[in-house]
């Protein structure tokens, strides 16, 4: 079976997430002293259903999917470039904290404070671009 690939490009964010985003890793730069990987911003349905499948996701209707008015992601996964590399990216470690508090400053909702944490992910429920933010 083929699966779509994972998209890490920026410009598939609304412009009210990419913005976010942006302040994001200008803050990290200046306060985490280490770098962030972006891991994926729009997603496809047919990758969607195999991350509900293997238990990555709960959801088909997950803010990385085309969002209304303009079809583009309303989410980003992104993370601690440190703890890519150590066993289930480290999810207890202190850096997911630094980062979701963070994105929650500016007006994110972080995947780290639900009940099935998300640590790398961000996301607005609604496209603040026609509210004129």
């Amino acid at each position: 079976m083929s699966l779509s690939p994972q998209c890490r490009d920026i410009a598939s964010l609304c412009p009210c997430v990419r913005r976010r985003y942006m302040e994001l890793l200008a803050h990290v730069a200046v306060y985490m002293l280490h770098q962030t990987t972006l891991i994926e911003t729009l997603r496809q349905e047919d990758r969607q259903a195999y991350y509900v499948r293997v238990g990555a996701s709960r959801t088909m209707h997950s803010m990385h999917l085309a969002q209304p008015p303009n079809g583009l992601a309303l989410a980003f996964d992104l993370a601690p470039t440190v703890y890519l590399s150590e066993r289930a990216w480290h999810l207890e470690g202190e850096l997911w904290y630094v980062l979701g508090d963070a994105g929650e400053a500016l007006g994110l909702e972080w995947g780290g404070r639900w009940g099935f944490r998300d640590m790398p992910h961000f996301q607005l429920r609604r496209c603040a671009c026609v509210e004129g933010g």
